[in-house]
C-alpha cells in the first residue's frame, strides 16, 4: 500500500531539510487511522552533537479533538545529545510511536504547550516521565511542514522530570519552556543532583 500523499509531502519536505536518515524504524498496525509509523534516525556527525528523532505516519489523518472537532495535523521531533546504542535508539522510537498514537488512544489532540505523562522514564531520560510539547527548540526545525493537506505541525518532545512537571503548572507554557531552557540542557538527562 502506497502512503497517502500527505505522508509523501512529509517525507519529501524530511528529506529536503534533513537528507537521508541513518536508520528508520517502522511500526504497523497501530490504532485508528495509523496504519504505519516510521522513525527516522539521524545520527550526530560527531560524538557530541545531537541524534534526533522524526516521526512521519501520525500526519496521516487530523487528530480527534474534544466535542468531535480536528486538531489538526502534527509530527513529532526529538532531540538526543550524543550518540545513542542501537537499542536505545529503538526504546526512544518505541516511546516516540506510542506518543504519536496518544491522540487516537485518548481523543485529545496534542500540540505545544502541553505535557503528556508516562507509566515510566523517557528511554535514556532517567527520572523524567512526562514529556514537554514544544514549539522548535534548534533553529533547523520549522514549526510547520507544507502539504497537500495543509500546515502540519512539528511539535518537539522534551522528557522533563516529576519537579519540572509541576512547577509547569504553576506558570504560563511560554514561562515555563524559558525557565527550563534556561535550567539546564533539555537535550540530555538532567542531573539528578539538580533536580
Amino acid at each position: 500500500m502506497s502512503a497517502p500523499p500527505v505522508l509523501r509531502d512529509v517525507y519529501r519536505t524530511l528529506m529536503e531539510r534533513r537528507g537521508d536518515a541513518a536508520a528508520s524504524i517502522t511500526f504497523d498496525d497501530g490504532p485508528g487511522p495509523i496504519a504505519r509509523l516510521d522513525v527516522f534516525v539521524y545520527r550526530p556527525v560527531d560524538p557530541s552533537g545531537l541524534t534526533t528523532f522524526v516521526t512521519v505516519g501520525m500526519a496521516s489523518a487530523p487528530m480527534p479533538a474534544p466535542e468531535g472537532g480536528e486538531g489538526g495535523r502534527a509530527e513529532l521531533w526529538l532531540s538526543r545529545t550524543g550518540a545513542l546504542a542501537e537499542p536505545d535508539e529503538r526504546q526512544i522510537a518505541m516511546q516516540l510511536a506510542n506518543l504519536a498514537v496518544y491522540p487516537w488512544k485518548t481523543g485529545r489532540a496534542v500540540s505545544w504547550a502541553q505535557i503528556v505523562g508516562f507509566e515510566h522514564d523517557f528511554p535514556t531520560f532517567p527520572g523524567c516521565p512526562a514529556v514537554f510539547l514544544a514549539g522548535p527548540l534548534l533553529t533547523d526545525t520549522p514549526d510547520w511542514l507544507d502539504t497537500c493537506e495543509g500546515k502540519v505541525r512539528v511539535i518537539t518532545v522534551v522528557p522533563i522530570t516529576e519537579q519540572e512537571r509541576a512547577a509547569a503548572a504553576t506558570m504560563p507554557p511560554m514561562t515555563f519552556a524559558g525557565n527550563l531552557i534556561e535550567s539546564r540542557n533539555v537535550f540530555t538527562a538532567p542531573d539528578p543532583a539538580g533536580a
